[in-house]
């Protein structure tokens, strides 16, 4: 590609072997941004190494809680069936806001409608206990203060959020759908990541590297595996512009890349299918994101 022409020089040193000698003409890594020069330089060293990944999509259907529609909910993942894309949905057990407080097993058509989305073709990721700390459900933060940019808690209050929500996933029935957790926000310290990788084995999340969170690849630490959402998600219709050019320019890699979003069921089915039907344009192929992660690793809590 055009790209990759002003980023690297291919010569031929070896005819008998076939070998390659790569010149690159600048640190790709210097700068660091969406959509990069860094993925040009990324995708050599998958020739290289002889690593071919393929165009794959990942779908994650964001902050589904007890008071989430339960209409939009169903109306989106029967048209993700209807197109045959899977998909994460990132659920939260717990909903508070003020006096407001309940929580999937409280709300059993909730619960109902959670278990016949993920038969329309999904899987399940843990998003938080209750996505908040002193504030409003999917609007607030759960391991981090916003105010004083500080941590809450250290690992006994992030292991303690955690056995929250797995034993509320667990008494729900869906334990058998949970693959992984998603951070809220993204955000929290070294000790609360350290019991997050405890007890899950995939994060659907950026690693929190600053670097490795522009990477559209897995990444795999000692204990556990990241993935991103290179895409971002989607807010308003200028986002489906920006979605598709990021991933036309991640669809020109060779060696290929994993394009994921997340979207959220409230805004209707419209965009979704918009975005659906650019990526299967692009040549993108939606799967689960379990497939992509080696055996599945949840450590639920003993039941007493």
């Amino acid at each position: 590609s055009s790209a990759a022409s002003d980023v690297y020089k291919r010569q031929r040193t070896s005819p008998e072997n076939g070998e390659y000698f790569y010149f690159v003409g600048f640190h790709p890594t210097a700068y660091v941004m969406t959509a990069g020069a860094h993925l040009v330089f990324l995708d050599i060293l998958n020739e290289v190494y002889g690593i071919n990944r393929g165009k794959i999509a990942l779908v994650r259907l964001e902050d589904i809680h007890p008071r989430s529609s339960i209409s939009a909910l169903l109306s989106v993942t029967d048209y993700l069936k209807s197109e045959k894309v899977p998909f994460t949905l990132s659920l939260i057990p717990f909903y508070v806001d003020g006096a407001d407080r309940t929580s999937i097993t409280q709300e059993s058509a909730f619960r109902t409608a959670v278990k016949q989305a993920l038969l329309n073709g999904g899987e399940l990721g843990g998003h938080g206990a209750s996505h908040q700390f002193d504030g409003k459900t999917a609007e607030d933060w759960e391991f981090w203060d916003e105010k004083t940019d500080k941590p809450i808690g250290g690992a006994e209050y992030a292991e303690q959020r955690v056995k929250l929500a797995l034993t509320e996933i667990q008494k729900a029935g869906l334990a058998p759908h949970t693959i992984g957790w998603e951070t809220p926000h993204y955000k929290a310290s070294e000790a609360h990541y350290a019991v997050f990788e405890k007890y899950f084995g995939f994060l659907f999340e950026p690693h929190r590297q600053f670097d490795l969170a522009f990477v559209p690849y897995v990444i795999e630490t000692t204990s556990s595996v990241y993935i991103g959402t290179p895409l971002g998600f989607v807010q308003n219709d200028v986002d489906l512009s920006r979605i598709t050019l990021e991933a036309e320019k991640l669809a020109g890699l060779k060696y290929g890349a994993i394009a994921a979003f997340f979207y959220h069921p409230f805004l209707g089915v419209d965009r979704l299918r918009a975005l659906v039907t650019t990526l299967k344009k692009q040549g993108w192929q939606f799967q689960l994101a379990s497939r992509l992660i080696g055996p599945i690793r949840v450590q639920f809590p003993e039941k007493p």
